[in-house]
């Protein structure tokens, strides 16, 4: 037996072991502080009907979240046709026509571990389309992450291919060009014509937009980004829940 102090109470036991830090009372108490800072950092594995009960809660929840924003996406004004206000920015550019630039001609197949790719001379036009197109742009200042409309007329010298073809393609080109994600593109014109000498493809790209745009994930709305929370780690520094949404998945926690 060896004589020493505890840690905590400071009484004098007779230790067994040059290790023991404790009287016996105090060392229970360590015993379970120690338990409970393990238990906190290894929760216990929930069992399948409590797998289950969450998997049905978090269900619910979703179902009630998409029902909010259903009702307020349906109080939304719906355009039928496009606007017909003036746009605050817009671009039009001309480019000659050529057959490499519709989607049957741009694709060609190769050999190996690659057997589709672009051909060079097709990468060549569209890289000279997206400088063309981000010469106009910038001349309009910044674009923001909002709706963008597309304007198409291709001129084909023969009565051989479609102009739908073409669209892929330009869309790409102009994506590049005014740096906006062409998931807010909407196309509000295309069209084509004959024409014999010197034909062209006409692009216009036009913005209504002051500012940039989000869409809510469950609601479905287009709105500024003040309707919506901070997120710095988002691209745009907000989140996809705008705040009408999240006080509804607020109001249902607390039922």
């Amino acid at each position: 037996m060896i004589a020493m102090s505890c840690q905590t109470c400071g009484t004098v036991i007779q230790a067994r072991t040059r290790l023991q830090k404790y009287c016996p009372p105090c060392s229970d108490i360590a015993n379970r502080r120690r338990q409970a800072r393990w238990a906190s950092a290894n929760p216990q594995q929930l069992t399948e009907e409590q797998k289950q009960q969450k998997r049905d809660r978090q269900q619910e929840r979703h179902a009630s979240l998409r029902a909010a924003g259903i009702e307020l996406s349906s109080s939304a004004p719906i355009a039928i046709l496009p606007p017909t206000a003036d746009l605050m920015r817009q671009v039009r550019v001309v480019f000659p026509f050529d057959w490499r630039l519709s989607k049957n001609a741009i694709w060609s197949l190769g050999r190996g571990k690659s057997p589709i790719y672009v051909g060079k001379e097709q990468r060549q036009l569209y890289d000279s389309m997206i400088l063309v197109l981000t010469s106009a742009a910038r001349k309009q200042g910044r674009w923001f992450q909002a709706k963008i409309w597309i304007d198409i007329r291709v001129e084909m010298p023969e009565h051989k291919g479609d102009a739908i073809n073409f669209l892929d393609g330009i869309c790409d080109a102009v994506k590049k060009a005014i740096e906006v994600d062409d998931r807010w593109f909407a196309v509000r014109y295309i069209d084509w014509a004959i024409v014999k000498r010197d034909p062209r493809i006409l692009i216009g790209v036009g913005q209504e937009a002051t500012e940039d745009m989000q869409i809510c994930s469950y609601c479905g709305r287009t709105l500024s980004l003040d309707m919506f929370q901070k997120n710095r780690g988002a691209k745009l520094g907000v989140g996809r829940e705008c705040k009408d949404c999240l006080s509804a998945d607020q109001r249902w926690a607390r039922r």
